[in-house]
């Protein structure tokens, strides 16, 4: 299966689980408040729009993109998952950042602070002002899934038990083979190619990082480069820069040296390609 980028689900079931604070009414009785039931939201494995729902999946995976000193970086290994959940209040008071929660294997953990330099493609983080947004926990690789969930002062989310079930398997093998254009036209840009096979028994989320340099640039992160590969297949991904079309003087074309240099990390792998800027072609 082709997919080509342009870089530029669970049930809601109100179990209640160890970790999770209730709240007492003014009558002096003990309450606990959650969302209002709403049909189960879609299972999210590539999102192209924000999905609907008050809770709802965006991503599991091993692995994360950061912005570092101007290029993009792979961040993971073997002992963390990723799991990126979207939510969406209509609640007057809906919770704040920093008092969500996720149970996983016996302990507590808490969301991943608000910042700038994780790369993705789900809109914006979540905020208390906006209600709305992708929230992001860091877990361990596997673990004791039977309990996991996620609570809030006065509110609780139980994942389907799919979900649970996913989190406790460790991250199943992916390799790759990656391609990129050694030459390109003036005013072009190199396509680069990555066939990504899922060795595994279990689907999992492929992640790699994509940096250039050139031709004006000395460094800068093109962006992350994800796809969900089920178990046993592959999958192709064409990653073009969107609104980049790359030159250079008229002395410069046909003269052998590099124009443009890719860099692309994925779980401790590295590959680089110059391109050069010819008419040759």
């Amino acid at each position: 299966m082709r997919r080509r980028t342009l870089l530029c689900a669970c049930g809601i079931a109100l179990s209640g689980f160890a970790g999770c604070s209730s709240n007492t009414g003014e009558e002096g009785k003990e309450t606990t408040e959650h969302p209002t039931e709403t049909p189960e939201p879609t299972v999210v494995a590539d999102p192209t729009t924000i999905p609907t729902g008050p809770i709802s999946l965006l991503a599991l995976q091993p692995a994360l993109v950061k912005i570092d000193t101007d290029v993009a970086r792979f961040s993971g290994g073997n002992s963390t998952q990723y799991l990126y959940l979207h939510f969406e209040f209509t609640d007057k008071k809906p919770p704040a950042h920093e008092d969500l929660t996720f149970q996983f294997d016996g302990e507590s953990h808490e969301p991943i602070a608000k910042t700038h330099s994780i790369l993705n493609s789900y809109g914006a983080q979540y905020t208390r002002r906006r209600g709305k947004g992708w929230v992001l926990f860091e877990l361990p690789a596997s673990g004791d899934g039977n309990n996991a969930g996620l609570c809030w002062p006065n509110g609780e989310w139980t994942p389907s038990s799919q979900l649970q079930n996913r989190l406790a398997m460790p991250h199943p093998s992916l390799s790759a083979d990656v391609s990129i254009e050694e030459t390109i036209a003036p005013g072009s840009v190199p396509t680069i190619t990555v066939e990504v096979t899922n060795e595994g028994s279990i689907a999992g989320r492929f992640v790699g990082a994509l940096s250039r340099s050139g031709p004006e640039a000395t460094a800068m992160p093109v962006g992350e480069v994800t796809e969900l590969v089920p178990a046993g297949e592959s999958k192709t991904i064409e990653v073009t820069e969107s609104n980049e079309s790359f030159d250079v003087s008229a002395d410069q074309r046909n003269d052998g040296e590099r124009d443009l240099s890719y860099e692309f990390t994925y779980d401790g792998n590295k590959i680089t390609q110059s391109v050069r800027i010819t008419t040759d072609n």
